[in-house]
């Protein structure tokens, strides 16, 4: 898979964000973003989420999207006492709340990022209801399982694009 389609991201933001409704927590942000992280393929706060937390939800996908890792990883790592201002770079957040979405097709290949912002960075035991890094969870499986049925269903957009790049080539040809 090339990239993730952006009816597919839509319909994680929205899931996400009525779940975070339906269970009565704080209000949430909730971004998607593909390889590049400066384009948000998908983006849904709801209403009363605070302002930050829509830039704070972009923040946690870029992070993990430019690292390969998740959030959560730079929130254990700066816990050890380790900055991630070391790495000089302004958009990044060591706030937990980002999950890497990977290819179906190719498990070790990042097609982007889930970005969660509004509640507590990580679930405590005495929580009942998901926080930032769970939900970001959520919707990472949920997006990965949306990706294997559309791949499914449609075929892999690599091989669909390898296609027309064939029936150019004869196009070209004639």
């Amino acid at each position: 898979m090339e990239e993730i389609p952006d009816t597919l991201a839509n319909m994680v933001v929205i899931f996400l964000a009525d779940w975070a409704k339906k269970d009565g927590g704080l209000p949430i942000s909730v971004v998607i973003v593909g390889v590049n992280p400066l384009v948000e393929i998908a983006k849904r706060s709801m209403n009363g989420a605070m302002p930050i937390s829509s830039m704070l939800c972009w923040q946690k996908a870029y992070t993990t999207v430019m690292t390969k890792k998740d959030t959560i990883f730079w929130a254990d790592w700066q816990a050890k006492g380790k900055c991630i201002d070391n790495f000089c770079d302004p958009n990044f957040t060591a706030f937990p709340g980002a999950k890497v979405i990977y290819d179906p097709e190719e498990p070790k290949k990042v097609l982007g990022a889930i970005g969660v912002s509004g509640r507590n960075g990580r679930k405590e035991t005495t929580d009942k209801l998901l926080q930032d890094h769970e939900l970001a969870g959520l919707g990472a499986r949920y997006l990965e399982e949306l990706l294997a049925a559309h791949q499914k269903k449609t075929g892999s957009l690599k091989s669909k694009k390898q296609h027309k790049s064939k029936r150019a080539q004869s196009f070209q040809k004639n």
